[in-house]
């Protein structure tokens, strides 16, 4: 998406003028407004229909989210991204339909990669082409003290460790998941395989199983994941069929 029209709704200018100066430092082109009264931000959003609007909540006389519940959900034609100083309300803002939740004072390394998704990301106002539900799918994950939302093309697998599960994604990096490995067997079961009572693995990463099928080796990582016995002829016929 090429956003032309980005509104910062913050009461506190300087935060505002902050932010306006990063992302300035970022990107080329857009106009980027500010406005510091939520009531005020409403009038604004309908009259000038930003494409991305980055949204404080703790404001005085109603919150982000208060200010949210005046626009229906099928009417934001617009991308939303919380910057807040506060962690704890990153699952509230997520249901929102967020595309990110930034902590102030905003890192900008960490703008830039939101920006980058930002860019990539389809407006759902817009026509569309078509894709494959797998394609559409993301689960929030925690990466550091940020909550995230990350594409399920992009995890290699997913791992039960102790009362946590771990997600792991082509870069290499690792980000847990509020969902325990039997509920994301049941969302990913199109596209994953469970393998292994700790582990549910991407089908399209796995490259080959080992000829005793106790073990797969999947693309950018050097380990090995096991295969249970117990899983060793659905895993094969999952991966391979009846060859």
């Amino acid at each position: 998406m090429k956003a032309q029209r980005i509104l910062l709704i913050d009461d506190e200018p300087l935060a505002c003028e902050n932010l306006k100066l990063k992302l300035s430092s970022i990107v080329e082109g857009p106009q980027i407004h500010m406005c510091h009264l939520p009531e005020k931000a409403l009038e604004k959003i309908e009259i000038w229909k930003p494409d991305v609007v980055f949204l404080d909540i703790q404001m005085p006389g109603m919150t982000g989210f208060e200010l949210l519940s005046w626009i229906p959900k099928e009417s934001r034609n617009f991308i939303l991204i919380f910057c807040t100083a506060y962690s704890e309300y990153a699952i509230q803002a997520f249901d929102e339909a967020a595309l990110d939740y930034l902590l102030k004072p905003v890192d900008p390394n960490r703008l830039k990669d939101c920006w980058s998704r930002v860019s990539c990301a389809e407006p759902h106002w817009a026509d569309k082409p078509v894709i494959t539900e797998s394609q559409c799918q993301q689960i929030k994950v925690q990466q550091g003290q940020h909550i995230t939302l990350l594409a399920i093309h992009e995890v290699l697998f997913c791992q039960a460790s102790h009362n946590e599960t771990i997600v792991v994604t082509t870069d290499g990096r690792e980000s847990i998941v509020n969902l325990s490995l039997n509920e994301l067997e049941a969302r990913l079961s199109d596209t994953f395989v469970r393998c292994h009572r700790s582990y549910l693995v991407n089908k399209a990463q796995v490259t080959s199983m080992k000829k005793d099928g106790t073990s797969l080796e999947i693309r950018h990582w050097d380990g090995e994941i096991p295969v249970s016995r117990r899983l060793k002829k659905e895993t094969r016929q999952s991966l391979f069929g009846n060859t």
